[in-house]
């Protein structure tokens, strides 16, 4: 095992000390990726049963919601902690 983390650390140019950091960082934005697009074709599926009429009001809503939820989120990441590696 500590041959592989040498070689990772080696070939992204990072300490070992760091190498947690971005392997959870790796794991972070692969599940985010993953669970879009597995997403992406239920949210097409409805625009489309919606129909074309509808598809500015559900351009709209989904603006207006992450309008309210960009800042909450923002709001709730600040009260937690962050935990240093």
């Amino acid at each position: 095992m500590q041959a592989l983390s040498r070689r990772l650390a080696r070939a992204i140019n990072a300490e070992a000390e760091e190498l947690a950091a971005v392997l959870a960082g790796f794991a972070l934005f692969f599940c985010l990726f993953a669970g879009y697009f597995m997403l992406r074709p239920i949210r097409e599926a409805m625009g489309i049963t919606g129909g074309v009429h509808n598809l500015q009001w559900l351009f709209t809503a989904t603006f207006v919601v992450m309008l309210l939820a960009v800042p909450l989120f923002a709001w709730l990441n600040s009260k937690v902690p962050r935990i240093h590696f």
